[in-house]
Formats: C-alpha cells, sequence, structure tokens
C-alpha cells in the first residue's frame, strides 16, 4: 500500500473585527427600536423578506456612515441580536434578585436602553 505522506492544511485565520462604537451601538437601538414591530414580526402579505431586507439594508447604511469600520448586514443582526440577549440577561437576573429574602445590597435597577433592546 503506497501512502503518501501529506502536510496537513494550514487552518484558515480570520481577523476579529473591530469592536463596535458607542455611536454604532446607539444608532442600532434607536432604528432597531424604532422598527421593531416590522424586525420582529412573522412574514405575511403585509411583511415580506424584502421589506425586512431593506430595513436592515438601511440600518447598515446609517451605521457605515460614521466611518469607524465598514459593517456587513450579518454583522448588523448579529449584535442587534447580542444586545437583545444581554438586555434580557440583566432583566432575568434583576428579577430573580428582587425576589431574595433576607439583608445585602438592592438589586441594580435595569436601565432604560436595556428596556428598549427587550422590547
Amino acid at each position: 500500500m503506497n501512502v503518501e505522506n501529506k502536510a496537513p492544511l494550514p487552518a484558515k485565520s480570520w481577523k476579529r473585527g473591530i469592536n463596535f462604537s458607542q455611536k454604532e451601538i446607539s444608532i442600532i437601538l434607536e432604528l432597531c427600536s424604532e422598527n421593531a414591530s416590522l424586525l420582529r414580526s412573522t412574514l405575511n402579505n403585509d411583511v415580506t423578506i424584502k421589506s425586512k431586507q431593506e430595513v436592515w439594508s438601511r440600518i447598515t447604511d446609517a451605521v457605515n456612515s460614521i466611518g469607524v469600520c465598514r459593517r456587513e448586514v450579518n454583522d448588523i443582526k448579529l449584535k442587534w441580536k447580542t444586545m437583545q440577549a444581554e438586555a434580557k440577561k440583566k432583566s432575568i437576573t434583576h428579577a430573580r434578585d428582587s425576589k431574595q429574602t433576607g439583608g445585602g445590597p438592592q438589586p441594580n435597577n435595569i436601565s432604560e436602553t436595556d428596556i428598549k433592546r427587550i422590547i
């Protein structure tokens, strides 16, 4: 049996993207909150995939207009999803801590921006 000695393929390296700036995050929060009903709704005759894609494109264009870094639509969607998950996690932690009995410091209140992210 003739087995050739092959070197392993080099792993594809990818570079991490630049962190989102506070300005980018505030634009994403503002525009996603304005269009929340459309972005969260299920597809029907009034809401189509095309209309959702147009909204995400407008949000991406607004974020890219700042000029920090070129972002793709999927980057913006992922950031919004992550922001929502973080806000829900804070909300759940606050609710759990509020129900505890005994001494100790009071739990931190949820900020307005976290509430906007959840809604």
